[in-house]
């Protein structure tokens, strides 16, 4: 069966530049029958709502998150599509109760990576390997808002202000525009960390991080099934993620340890998709940076924060007629970013004998339930039913 899905993939390998078409090339192709698929990838341009409309055409639409603005498409367009795909089951049981879809219609489908077999015949951790600590760990991903990080490092304030975990060092790998680089920047240094955290930018080379971890963090308020966590499941390292959309699943035998912020779970329950994530980090206790803020806050910080889509309360000074507000916001905060410390210290804590197995099983589990074989033939399924 396994040479069978790769000969019929294959030829995804070797699609050149004539075998591409530029997108005002569509009609011909409609008008000679050309086209019996097509995907629309968490999008549909109002320039292609009319491909809805052909009952020859195969309609697939992937949606990535439960939550994401896409199943807003999902919504409208759900009875001309042929095939929904989302990538957990979390997703896939949210549009069923949104939305009374038939179940058969949605379809998950995995998301794998495609790792050298050489990399992975180079992993095999031992125990004396384990017990060897780097005391290092870190984030590999984009640094937009939803990844959450701004939190995250008011959480390692307080692990590194601790002479317990001083020996620690903390590495964050990815990147996202130059006001955001620079807004972490300035964080580390007004939290006084600065010789504890490194700013790697973007890498092409990541194996060199997850060989330097201890474990891997992942502090975001939405998710749908994240690469860096399968990547680091790969690797046989720990992780540390926030119990939001799928994430879960990912983790069927409770082998990692789970970041639970208040409120977000009871959002993704009652929204189908929204526009950005102001909602979710509000729950968290962020500030939405709406523009009358001037006119409710005193901004107590040498930063540009006019830029800024959320800021932390502890910033900000409120007036009397929002003080309550801020109140509540500042409280909520606090506990979360107490959730994200708290969690650190457990994986920080954790008996080597357990790490070990947690490791273990989690690659494992990928390898059987996330594998490429899976992610074709589910395709390939979805193509020929």
């Amino acid at each position: 069966f396994t040479d069978v899905i790769d000969k019929k993939t294959n030829v995804f390998q070797i699609i050149n530049e004539y075998e591409i078409y530029k997108i005002k090339d569509i009609n011909y192709f409609i008008d000679n029958n050309s086209i019996d698929y097509i995907f629309f990838n968490s999008f549909i341009h109002d320039d292609f709502k009319f491909l809805l409309e052909y009952d020859n055409i195969h309609k697939i639409f992937i949606t990535h998150s439960d939550v994401a603005y896409s199943n807003y498409y999902i919504k409208l367009y759900h009875q001309k599509l042929n095939k929904i795909l989302t990538v957990n089951q979390y997703t896939k049981e949210k549009l069923i109760k949104f939305l009374n879809i038939d179940e058969n219609k949605i379809k998950m489908i995995v998301n794998y990576k495609n790792y050298n077999k050489n990399i992975n015949n180079e992993i095999n951790t031992t125990k004396n390997e384990l017990i060897k600590k780097n005391y290092k760990f870190g984030v590999i991903t984009r640094f937009s808002d939803d990844k959450n990080i701004i939190m995250l490092l008011f959480s390692l304030q307080k692990i590194f202000l601790n002479q317990e975990y001083e020996h620690y060092k903390f590495y964050l790998v990815g990147y996202e525009n130059d006001f955001i680089y620079s807004y972490m920047q300035f964080l580390v240094k007004y939290l006084n960390i600065e010789k504890f955290v490194y700013f790697e930018g973007y890498q092409n080379n990541i194996k060199k991080y997850y060989d330097l971890f201890d474990f891997i963090i992942l502090p975001s308020v939405s998710e749908g099934c994240p690469y860096n966590v399968l990547e680091s499941m790969f690797y046989e390292k720990l992780i540390i993620l926030s119990d939001v959309g799928g994430n879960k699943e990912l983790f069927p035998n409770d082998t990692t340890f789970f970041i639970h912020y208040d409120g977000i779970k009871e959002f993704e329950a009652s929204n189908l998709y929204i526009n950005n994530y102001y909602g979710q980090l509000e729950k968290l206790g962020y500030i939405i940076n709406y523009e009358n803020i001037l006119d409710n806050y005193k901004i107590d910080i040498d930063f540009d924060v006019h830029q800024l889509n959320v800021i932390p309360p502890l910033f900000l000074t409120p007036n009397k007629s929002n003080l309550q507000k801020y109140t509540i916001s500042l409280n909520i905060w606090n506990r979360n970013v107490n959730q994200i410390y708290n969690t650190i210290i457990k994986a920080i804590q954790i008996d080597t004998e357990k790490e070990l197995l947690f490791n273990k099983e989690n690659k494992h589990f990928i390898d059987t339930h996330f594998n490429k074989n899976i992610y074709y033939s589910t395709l390939l399924n979805i193509i020929y039913e």
